[in-house]
Protein backbone atom coordinates (compact mmCIF):
# COMPACT_ATOMS: atom_id res chain seq x y z
CA UNK A 1 0.00 0.00 0.00
CA UNK A 2 2.92 2.35 0.70
CA UNK A 3 4.02 1.88 -2.91
CA UNK A 4 0.61 3.01 -4.19
CA UNK A 5 0.62 6.07 -1.89
CA UNK A 6 4.07 7.10 -3.08
CA UNK A 7 3.03 6.64 -6.72
CA UNK A 8 -0.05 8.78 -6.22
CA UNK A 9 2.08 11.50 -4.60
CA UNK A 10 4.55 11.43 -7.50
CA UNK A 11 1.78 11.50 -10.10
CA UNK A 12 0.19 14.50 -8.38
CA UNK A 13 3.32 16.51 -9.24
CA UNK A 14 3.19 15.60 -12.93
CA UNK A 15 1.51 18.00 -15.37
CA UNK A 16 -0.64 15.33 -17.00
CA UNK A 17 -2.33 14.06 -13.84
CA UNK A 18 -5.29 16.37 -14.36
CA UNK A 19 -6.11 14.72 -17.69
CA UNK A 20 -4.71 11.19 -17.26
CA UNK A 21 -7.12 8.90 -15.48
CA UNK A 22 -5.38 5.54 -15.63
CA UNK A 23 -8.69 3.84 -16.32
CA UNK A 24 -7.63 2.34 -19.64
CA UNK A 25 -5.09 0.05 -18.01
CA UNK A 26 -7.26 -0.45 -14.96
CA UNK A 27 -10.12 -1.63 -17.16
CA UNK A 28 -7.80 -4.21 -18.70
CA UNK A 29 -7.19 -5.85 -15.30
CA UNK A 30 -9.45 -8.56 -13.85
CA UNK A 31 -12.70 -7.22 -12.36
CA UNK A 32 -11.60 -8.09 -8.84
CA UNK A 33 -9.18 -5.14 -8.90
CA UNK A 34 -12.05 -2.72 -9.60
CA UNK A 35 -14.52 -3.87 -6.92
CA UNK A 36 -14.89 -2.53 -3.36
CA UNK A 37 -14.08 -5.93 -1.88
CA UNK A 38 -11.05 -6.48 -4.09
CA UNK A 39 -7.52 -7.33 -2.88
CA UNK A 40 -6.59 -3.63 -2.59
CA UNK A 41 -9.00 -2.98 0.25
CA UNK A 42 -12.04 -1.26 -1.28
CA UNK A 43 -12.70 1.72 -3.52
CA UNK A 44 -9.75 3.68 -2.17
CA UNK A 45 -7.49 0.81 -3.19
CA UNK A 46 -8.72 0.99 -6.78
CA UNK A 47 -8.01 4.72 -6.79
CA UNK A 48 -4.45 4.04 -5.57
CA UNK A 49 -3.93 1.53 -8.35
CA UNK A 50 -5.43 3.90 -10.89
CA UNK A 51 -2.97 6.62 -9.84
CA UNK A 52 -0.09 4.16 -10.21
CA UNK A 53 -1.22 3.08 -13.67
CA UNK A 54 -1.69 6.65 -14.91
CA UNK A 55 2.03 7.20 -15.64
CA UNK A 56 2.38 3.85 -17.43
CA UNK A 57 -0.81 4.54 -19.38
CA UNK A 58 0.48 7.84 -20.76
CA UNK A 59 3.82 6.31 -21.70
CA UNK A 60 2.37 3.23 -23.37
CA UNK A 61 -0.90 4.51 -24.85
CA UNK A 62 -0.46 8.28 -25.04
CA UNK A 63 -2.45 10.98 -23.22
CA UNK A 64 -6.19 10.24 -23.16
CA UNK A 65 -8.38 12.54 -25.17
CA UNK A 66 -5.56 13.76 -27.43
CA UNK A 67 -6.46 14.12 -31.12
CA UNK A 68 -3.28 12.21 -32.10
CA UNK A 69 -2.00 10.40 -29.01
CA UNK A 70 1.61 9.29 -29.30
CA UNK A 71 2.70 6.43 -27.07
CA UNK A 72 4.50 3.14 -27.60
CA UNK A 73 1.26 1.62 -28.87
CA UNK A 74 1.03 4.18 -31.68
CA UNK A 75 4.74 4.01 -32.49
CA UNK A 76 4.67 0.21 -32.80
CA UNK A 77 1.55 0.36 -34.96
CA UNK A 78 3.24 2.93 -37.19
CA UNK A 79 6.46 0.95 -37.77
CA UNK A 80 5.35 -0.14 -41.27
CA UNK A 81 5.35 3.55 -42.24
CA UNK A 82 9.13 3.64 -41.74
CA UNK A 83 9.48 0.80 -44.25
CA UNK A 84 7.47 2.79 -46.80
CA UNK A 85 9.70 5.59 -48.16
CA UNK A 86 6.65 7.39 -49.51
CA UNK A 87 3.75 6.67 -47.11
CA UNK A 88 0.29 7.30 -48.49
CA UNK A 89 -0.88 9.17 -45.40
CA UNK A 90 0.80 11.02 -42.56
CA UNK A 91 1.45 8.93 -39.47
CA UNK A 92 1.63 11.20 -36.40
CA UNK A 93 3.87 8.78 -34.49
CA UNK A 94 6.81 9.54 -36.81
CA UNK A 95 7.52 12.97 -38.27
CA UNK A 96 9.41 13.73 -41.49
CA UNK A 97 12.75 14.04 -39.66
CA UNK A 98 12.49 10.48 -38.35
CA UNK A 99 11.58 9.12 -41.78
CA UNK A 100 14.47 11.04 -43.36
CA UNK A 101 16.91 9.58 -40.82
CA UNK A 102 15.60 6.08 -41.52
CA UNK A 103 15.81 6.44 -45.32
CA UNK A 104 19.59 5.73 -45.71
CA UNK A 105 19.13 2.42 -43.87
CA UNK A 106 16.30 1.50 -46.23
CA UNK A 107 18.41 2.36 -49.27
CA UNK A 108 21.60 0.63 -48.13
CA UNK A 109 20.20 -2.41 -46.30
CA UNK A 110 16.67 -2.93 -47.56
CA UNK A 111 17.15 -2.49 -51.33
CA UNK A 112 21.00 -2.59 -51.49
CA UNK A 113 21.32 0.71 -53.38
CA UNK A 114 25.04 1.33 -52.86
CA UNK A 115 25.29 4.97 -54.09
CA UNK A 116 22.54 6.18 -51.75
CA UNK A 117 24.81 8.87 -50.30
CA UNK A 118 25.15 10.49 -53.76
CA UNK A 119 21.38 11.07 -54.13
CA UNK A 120 19.44 13.95 -52.56
CA UNK A 121 17.03 12.77 -49.80
CA UNK A 122 13.83 13.78 -51.64
CA UNK A 123 15.01 11.77 -54.65
CA UNK A 124 16.28 8.88 -52.57
CA UNK A 125 12.76 8.22 -51.27
CA UNK A 126 11.59 7.89 -54.87
CA UNK A 127 14.50 5.57 -55.72
CA UNK A 128 13.85 3.25 -52.77
CA UNK A 129 10.16 3.12 -53.69
CA UNK A 130 10.77 2.34 -57.34
CA UNK A 131 14.02 0.37 -57.61
CA UNK A 132 12.83 -3.12 -56.65
CA UNK A 133 10.90 -3.81 -59.90
CA UNK A 134 14.04 -2.86 -61.85
CA UNK A 135 16.22 -5.53 -60.28
CA UNK A 136 14.80 -8.21 -62.55
CA UNK A 137 16.48 -6.44 -65.47
CA UNK A 138 19.77 -5.64 -63.75
CA UNK A 139 22.78 -5.78 -66.06
CA UNK A 140 20.76 -4.82 -69.14
CA UNK A 141 20.46 -1.62 -71.12
CA UNK A 142 16.85 -1.19 -70.01
CA UNK A 143 17.81 -1.36 -66.35
CA UNK A 144 20.50 1.31 -66.73
CA UNK A 145 18.20 3.66 -68.64
CA UNK A 146 15.33 3.28 -66.16
CA UNK A 147 17.58 3.70 -63.12
CA UNK A 148 19.23 6.88 -64.40
CA UNK A 149 15.85 8.42 -65.14
CA UNK A 150 14.57 7.36 -61.72
CA UNK A 151 17.51 8.98 -59.94
CA UNK A 152 17.87 12.23 -61.86
CA UNK A 153 15.17 14.68 -62.94
CA UNK A 154 17.76 16.55 -65.03
CA UNK A 155 18.14 13.59 -67.42
CA UNK A 156 15.49 13.65 -70.13
CA UNK A 157 16.93 10.95 -72.38
CA UNK A 158 19.48 8.14 -72.03
CA UNK A 159 21.12 6.50 -75.04
CA UNK A 160 23.25 3.41 -74.52
CA UNK A 161 25.49 2.39 -77.44
CA UNK A 162 26.87 -1.11 -77.03
CA UNK A 163 28.56 -1.68 -80.38
CA UNK A 164 30.49 1.52 -81.04
CA UNK A 165 34.19 1.59 -81.82
CA UNK A 166 34.13 -1.08 -84.53
CA UNK A 167 36.69 0.59 -86.76
CA UNK A 168 37.55 3.82 -88.55
CA UNK A 169 34.69 5.71 -90.19
CA UNK A 170 35.68 8.69 -92.30
CA UNK A 171 34.18 11.90 -90.95
CA UNK A 172 32.77 10.17 -87.84
CA UNK A 173 35.51 8.34 -85.99
CA UNK A 174 37.45 9.82 -83.10
CA UNK A 175 40.60 7.81 -82.51
CA UNK A 176 40.71 6.38 -79.00
CA UNK A 177 37.16 7.43 -78.25
CA UNK A 178 34.69 6.06 -80.79
CA UNK A 179 37.13 3.87 -82.67
CA UNK A 180 40.00 1.54 -81.88
CA UNK A 181 42.70 0.40 -84.29
CA UNK A 182 42.83 -3.33 -84.63
CA UNK A 183 39.20 -4.20 -83.97
CA UNK A 184 36.28 -3.41 -81.71
CA UNK A 185 36.64 -2.60 -78.01
CA UNK A 186 35.54 -5.60 -75.99
CA UNK A 187 33.38 -5.28 -72.88
CA UNK A 188 32.74 -1.60 -73.43
CA UNK A 189 29.73 0.64 -74.04
CA UNK A 190 28.97 4.33 -74.35
CA UNK A 191 26.32 6.27 -72.42
CA UNK A 192 24.96 9.43 -74.00
CA UNK A 193 22.73 11.71 -71.90
CA UNK A 194 20.40 14.53 -72.83
CA UNK A 195 19.90 16.98 -69.97
CA UNK A 196 17.18 19.47 -69.21
CA UNK A 197 19.58 21.36 -66.92
CA UNK A 198 22.14 23.88 -68.22
CA UNK A 199 25.53 22.50 -69.23
CA UNK A 200 27.10 24.30 -66.25
CA UNK A 201 25.20 22.00 -63.89
CA UNK A 202 26.91 18.94 -65.35
CA UNK A 203 30.11 19.37 -63.34
CA UNK A 204 28.25 18.82 -60.07
CA UNK A 205 25.97 16.14 -61.53
CA UNK A 206 28.62 13.99 -63.25
CA UNK A 207 30.04 12.26 -60.11
CA UNK A 208 26.52 11.29 -59.04
CA UNK A 209 25.68 9.92 -62.49
CA UNK A 210 28.90 7.92 -62.66
CA UNK A 211 28.23 6.44 -59.22
CA UNK A 212 24.83 5.19 -60.39
CA UNK A 213 26.24 3.79 -63.65
CA UNK A 214 29.04 2.02 -61.76
CA UNK A 215 26.40 0.47 -59.51
CA UNK A 216 24.16 -0.65 -62.38
CA UNK A 217 26.67 -1.95 -64.94
CA UNK A 218 28.27 -5.41 -64.93
CA UNK A 219 31.52 -5.31 -62.97
CA UNK A 220 33.75 -6.43 -65.86
CA UNK A 221 32.46 -3.82 -68.33
CA UNK A 222 33.93 -0.35 -68.98
CA UNK A 223 32.12 2.66 -70.42
CA UNK A 224 32.42 6.25 -71.55
CA UNK A 225 29.99 9.02 -70.67
CA UNK A 226 28.99 11.88 -72.95
CA UNK A 227 26.50 14.73 -72.93
CA UNK A 228 24.40 15.16 -76.07
CA UNK A 229 23.01 18.54 -77.11
CA UNK A 230 19.39 19.22 -76.29
CA UNK A 231 16.93 19.24 -79.15
CA UNK A 232 15.96 22.72 -80.27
Amino acid sequence: MDLFRRSRTMNAALPFTRTVSGTRLLDALPAVYRTPDGPLGGEAGSAELQALLAAFETLLLGPPGAAHPVGYEQRIAALPALLAPQPAADVPAYDDAVRAAFLPWLAARWVAFAPWDRIAPHRLARVVAGIVPLYGRRGTRGHLVALLQLCFDEITEVRVHEHDGGGLRVGQARLGSTSVLGGSRAFWFRVELVLSAPAAAWQALEPQVRAVIDFAKPAHVAYSLEIAPRAA
